[in-house]
Parts: structure tokens; sequence; C-alpha cells
């Protein structure tokens, strides 16, 4: 019995170390910077698309959506960058429509250039540069929607895809915050509340233990 018990005992350690290594193990990432960008109407505006990933990380292929709101921004185009093709961009385009971006790209790089290649990038690059026009007030989401990615040897990978915005305006599209006074009186309405809830059920004690 003592030896079934140790047994139970090393495979549950062992799972355990197995479970923690899942957990540490980096995903490869796929975000835009400045996560929020801000101006004014009239400015020209540049969100990066970057890849992010650890050594062993590669990525070969990428197509992405990402969706924007018209009314608040709009669609230049895009400059691609030499972190999954050093040729540059050959096998790569854009299929932009309003309120929609479609970027994809395709290394022509053979596997050991494209290693060599994001090995010295430290696995971390820019995938595209995408320039906007401000026309309105307002804030617009940048959200990643349909998207393909494929890895060195043109193997599916699933990185993790962080969304972004565009905030056009002076008030940097800020959340209302109470006035001073407004935050004071709501503060000591719900003291108030608090006290009046302590008193009640301090009477009820009271009460009951007359009774009794």
């Amino acid at each position: 019995m003592k030896h079934v018990k140790a047994s139970l005992k090393y495979l549950f350690t062992a799972l355990l170390i197995a479970c923690s290594s899942a957990a540490v193990q980096a995903v490869p990432m796929v975000s835009l910077s400045p996560s929020t960008s801000y101006g004014l109407v009239g400015d020209t505006m540049y969100v990066d698309l970057l890849w992010s990933g650890d050594s062993g990380d590669y990525l070969g292929a990428w197509d992405v959506d990402i969706s924007y709101d018209s009314t608040v921004v709009s669609y230049s185009g895009a400059s691609f960058h030499t972190g999954v093709d050093s040729w540059g961009c050959i096998i790569c385009g854009d299929g932009s429509v309003s309120g929609t971006i479609d970027l994809y790209e395709s290394s022509l790089d053979s596997v050991a250039n494209l290693i060599a290649n994001q090995d010295g990038l430290g696995n971390a690059f820019t995938l595209a540069t995408l320039e906007f026009q401000a026309l309105a007030d307002g804030f617009s989401g940048l959200v990643f929607g349909a998207s393909i990615f494929g890895d060195e040897i043109g193997n599916a990978i699933t990185p993790k895809l962080v969304n972004g915005g565009i905030c056009i305006g002076d008030d940097l599209c800020a959340t209302p915050v109470p006035e001073p006074g407004s935050l004071l009186l709501m503060l000591l309405g719900g003291l108030g509340l608090v006290s009046r809830r302590i008193i009640h059920r301090s009477w009820s004690q009271r009460r009951q233990m007359v009774r009794h």
C-alpha cells in the first residue's frame, strides 16, 4: 500500500511539473503599437503591426483582417517590413476595403535564412506600418478579425492577437470623472446608508434580547 501511495505521489508531482511548464511557456503575439494612438482631425496617424515571439518562434506567412471605424479615420495604406521576407514585399498585398484592413505576406526565404533573419531580430519585429487619416473626433477600435499565420515550414500557428485603437480629439476620449463636490456627496450618501443599516440592525438585536 505504501508503494502505491508513493507511486501516486510521484505521478502527481510529475503531472504538476508538466502542467506548470506548459503554463509558463510563452505564446507568440501579434499586436498593434502604440496600443492607442492619439491625434486631432486632419492628422496622419501611424500604427505598427508587431510580431513578438521567443527563441524558436518563427513566422513564415500571415494574413490578417483588422476592422476600424471609417467615420473616425480613413485607411491610407501599409508599408511592409523585412522581418518575414528579407527580400522585401514580394508575395504580399493589401486587399482592404472601407472599414476593414486585409493584409497578407508570405516569405520567399529558405527556412535556414528565415530562421537566421528572425533570430537576428530577436524574434520580435514589425510586420507592417499602417497609415490613417483622422476624419472626426471619436474613438476607433482596431480589432483583429479572421487571421491566419504559418511558421517557417508552413504549419499553422495561433499567436495571441492584441487589439488597439485610435483616439481623435482634444478630450483624449476620456471617460467623464465626477467632480470633487459630486464625489463627496456620493460618498456621504453611501456612509449615511451604511450608518442607518447598522443602527437598524442594533435596535433589532436589542428588541430581540428584551423579548427573551
